[in-house]
């Protein structure tokens, strides 16, 4: 796949210099490896990316996590742009984050700096036990707010078996499917939780909310979810929250 880029860019009269990655999992930007991953990704952990693009291409590469560089993309030329600092919430396939200072993502000292899908909610629970998360444990965010987990919850709960993924749970809640509306709003919930509490404790001076279900409107966000006071919000959707305070 870089390969073929890497000619694409070439075609185009660029001169190309080297390689930058987004990787899934808690990665060592250091030593470019894979130090720990979900089962989202089978056999990624151990996994040493710049070593093998190197070896195959003969050019240097560095790699971060995935939201990190999707942070690191905002800060640069997107909606934190100009931002001495901002929080970056993605929520999708699984739920991740980065705190940006000055235009630079907090990695943190072990590199898991921003994985926000993998502290605890206290919604993330089912019959008093906590759910399991894509991790190994439970009771955290990407347990109820990831999309997976909003289909799975549906599921869980007798929803219809005939909806395939979470974008038919979400097209069933419009059309006015009331568990489905209940379990898309105990997931935006506990999403609102973990960013309102993340506002309260890094205070940015803007929060960028992506992913696939940030694009899912009001049923995600609510009708204020873009509105914010103190603070800026730019995203399609913040949950509901309150700049400086849980909302």
């Amino acid at each position: 796949m870089v390969s073929g880029l890497i000619e694409r860019a070439t075609a185009m009269g660029a001169t190309v210099d080297a390689i930058g990655v987004g990787s899934a999992g808690v990665i060592n930007a250091s030593e470019g490896t894979v130090i720990s991953a979900t089962d989202a990704i089978l056999g990624w952990t151990g996994t040493a990316i710049t070593a093998g693009l190197t070896q195959r291409l003969g050019l240097p590469a560095a790699v971060v996590n995935d939201v990190h560089a999707h942070a690191l993309g905002e800060a640069w030329h997107g909606a934190g742009a100009g931002a001495p600092t901002a929080l970056m919430v993605a929520f999708g396939t699984g739920v991740g984050g980065s705190f940006v200072v000055d235009g630079k993502p907090l990695l943190g000292h072990h590199f898991v700096g921003g994985h926000v899908g993998h502290f605890a909610s206290p919604l993330a629970v089912h019959n008093g036990a906590p759910l399991p998360c894509s991790c190994g444990h439970s009771g955290h965010v990407e347990a109820i707010s990831a999309g997976p987990a909003i289909h799975a919850a549906y599921l869980r709960e007798g929803g219809d078996a005939s909806l395939l993924d979470t974008r038919a749970v979400f097209d069933s809640a419009k059309a006015g499917d009331e568990l489905a509306l209940r379990v898309i709003a105990t997931a935006a919930t506990a999403a609102g939780q973990a960013v309102g509490g993340l506002i309260n404790i890094l205070d940015p001076a803007v929060v960028v909310v992506s992913g696939g279900l940030a694009d899912a409107g009001d049923l995600w966000s609510g009708p204020d979810g873009s509105r914010s006071t103190g603070g800026t919000a730019r995203s399609s959707g913040l949950c509901g929250y309150r700049q400086g305070g849980v909302g």
